[in-house]
């Protein structure tokens, strides 16, 4: 009877070793996943290790601990940083969490649980890149091709939302951290960011209060209407259209998840380019990864605006057909984001390339994308690449501070 078997299993079995591996898109590998045990334990069985991707890190040092981890074992060891715990430590940015008592719970649960830790938070120290990096990587962009790239823009579009959403945003916010103030902040992304781009038919959400104690928190919805962010996506896209681009519209399918009744924001966004007579296409993850290339090629001279989750489109696709990116919510994720909007910027692009990034300015969206400049600034700094344009230079931090006091210094 054959034995179905696991490759890695396969290897690890009949203890198989390469003269040397090669694994591409190596952040896909980062954290405690199958796909990253799957690779760290395939670097035990190579001679040389070559690793490729186009974002090597995102901005934690945790993510370039995975990496170094499988090129420069030895040089952790050597330096007494081979448990991720002690490398953050050293070379990461970390920031203190307190947790407040109320009664019989701590707002994160039981009263066990110990009235401080430590979170990683992006930063880098900049010393990761002389003592690791500079002998072992190799930073290269299309520009070192020596082609006659087109130009890549980046724009970061803030919004203002009505007087009133402002308010219904900062209630609902008061009633969730009412019933969980310690980890409000994970609703912020999953509930709150979805809240303010699709206010309109919601469920009541349980608020976790601790082991199996819960808080029913309802949103208050308002008459269905054209949002600010939707119509502004709208003039864009017809912006683009005239000028003969094709768009891609990033969004998120969950889009509030079980909580959230009636119409995706997907589905609006749908509706609202079909009652413009825009023709659109999206692509949805029940379409297979294997097929998405060929299905695209195949339709791409039927539609002006692809509508899609990043995720499905950050690795392995051309894009090259679409000129303009449009990311309809700000998300922490900097390396799917910064993966999927460059999607069209390829060796063989002939035309610009814009990158929209829309959020309502007075809202969470605010704190999320400057979150994630902060998280980019400090992943292009620990590359070597300074030219980050934060609105707010008091929020960098570590590499990317050093990079721009190096910079200005130089000018000088």
């Amino acid at each position: 009877k054959t034995k179905k078997s696991s490759l890695i299993r396969f290897i690890k079995t009949k203890n198989i070793h390469f003269d040397s591996v090669i694994c591409d898109e190596i952040h896909e590998s980062n954290g405690q996943t199958i796909i990253g045990n799957a690779t760290r334990t395939l670097f035990n069985y190579a001679k040389k290790i070559i690793l490729n991707s186009g974002t090597s890190n995102n901005g934690y040092s945790s993510s370039l601990f995975n990496l170094l981890l499988g090129l420069l074992p030895n040089k952790l060891k050597e330096n007494d940083v081979m448990e991720i715990e002690k490398f953050i430590k050293t070379y990461g940015t970390l920031m203190a969490v307190s947790k407040k008592k109320d009664g019989e719970y701590y707002r994160s649960g039981r009263s066990e649980i110990k009235d401080s830790e430590f979170k990683e938070i992006e930063g880098i120290n900049p010393i990761v890149f002389s003592k690791y990096l500079v002998e072992n990587y190799i930073f290269a962009t299309l520009d070192d091709l020596g082609k006659d790239l087109p130009d890549l823009n980046e724009y970061y579009i803030p919004i203002c939302q009505s007087d009133e959403m402002e308010r219904l945003e900062r209630n609902l916010w008061s009633d969730i951290k009412s019933a969980n103030a310690f980890n409000a902040k994970m609703y912020e992304d999953s509930i709150l960011k979805h809240y303010v781009n699709n206010p309109f038919n919601w469920s009541s959400i349980p608020i976790n209060r601790g082991e199996e104690s819960y808080t029913e928190v309802q949103p208050k919805c308002i008459t269905n209407c054209i949002l600010p962010k939707e119509q502004a996506i709208l003039d864009r896209v017809l912006l683009e259209i005239f000028e003969g681009r094709k768009c891609c519209i990033y969004v998120d399918f969950n889009g509030g998840g079980e909580y959230m009744m009636g119409d995706t924001i997907a589905k609006r966004i749908e509706s609202l380019l079909s009652k413009n007579n825009i023709k659109f296409f999206t692509l949805k993850p029940s379409i297979p990864t294997y097929e998405r290339k060929e299905l695209l090629e195949k339709k791409k001279n039927d539609f002006q605006v692809l509508i899609t989750n990043p995720m499905l489109v950050q690795v392995g696709l051309n894009l090259v057909f679409l000129q303009t990116f449009l990311n309809y919510m700000p998300s922490y994720h900097v390396n799917v984001v910064s993966q999927s909007n460059r999607r069209g910027y390829r060796a063989n692009s002939t035309e610009e390339n814009r990158i929209f990034h829309f959020y309502y300015d007075n809202s969470c969206e605010n704190g999320i994308i400057k979150r994630y400049q902060r998280k980019m600034a400090e992943s292009k700094a620990i590359v070597g690449q300074f030219d980050v344009n934060l609105e707010d230079d008091d929020s960098i931090r570590t590499a990317s501070k050093l990079g721009n006091k190096i910079n200005d210094s130089m000018i000088k």
